[in-house]
């Protein structure tokens, strides 16, 4: 019988071969394409939740707070230092809640004799999540002792949140105030 032949031992190489790393940098690519843009809209959605639930969060303080207290509470836009109302009626710069005792309604009356107006919550503004609250020309809601909130009668108050960049078919909120004081929120066009 013949000696058989040794074959040097082939060496396994390790790592990728050029056609593997276009191939998975060509399905990253895809992925992402895919998987970033709904990514981004979850966290846009996200911010809109969060801010929306802020804002009902802190209708139902001043709801609350008028009742316990038996007074005037005042929800309104808050000015640059959230030490006082705003003099326009942008709510995205955030908003304070606060016990209108006494002194203007809808004015933060601190410091004057007999006046005790006080700040119960402050909401930051919704700079970092990018939501635009609307409500042209309303510039402030209050409740009443009873509950009830301060407006005329048949009358509601709209808040309308729509996030930055918003394009989903019921991709904004609306918060409706009623004359009775109920807050609600629904989901409304971008538009």
């Amino acid at each position: 019988m013949p000696p058989m032949k040794k074959f040097p031992l082939q060496l396994k190489s390790s790592g990728f071969t050029l056609l593997e790393l276009m191939i998975t940098i060509t399905v990253l690519a895809i992925l992402l394409g895919i998987g970033v843009p709904s990514y981004q809209d979850a966290i846009r959605q996200n911010r809109l939740a969060t801010t929306t639930n802020d804002l009902l969060a802190s209708v139902a303080v001043a709801r609350s707070e008028a009742v316990k207290r038996g007074t005037l509470v005042t929800i309104c836009p808050a000015n640059n230092n959230q030490t006082d109302c705003a003099v326009n009626d942008q709510w995205s710069n955030g908003w304070i809640v606060f016990a209108d005792a006494k002194g203007t309604v809808g004015r933060v009356d601190i410091g004057g004799a007999g006046v005790d107006d006080l700040i119960i919550q402050r909401s930051p503004p919704a700079t970092a999540a990018k939501v635009t609250i609307t409500n042209p020309g309303v510039n402030q809601l209050s409740y009443r002792g009873d509950g009830g909130a301060n407006m005329p009668p048949a009358t509601t108050m709209l808040f309308v949140l729509v996030p930055q960049g918003c394009v989903n078919p019921n991709g904004a909120r609306r918060v409706l105030v009623n004359t009775a004081g109920r807050a609600i929120a629904t989901r409304v066009n971008c538009s």
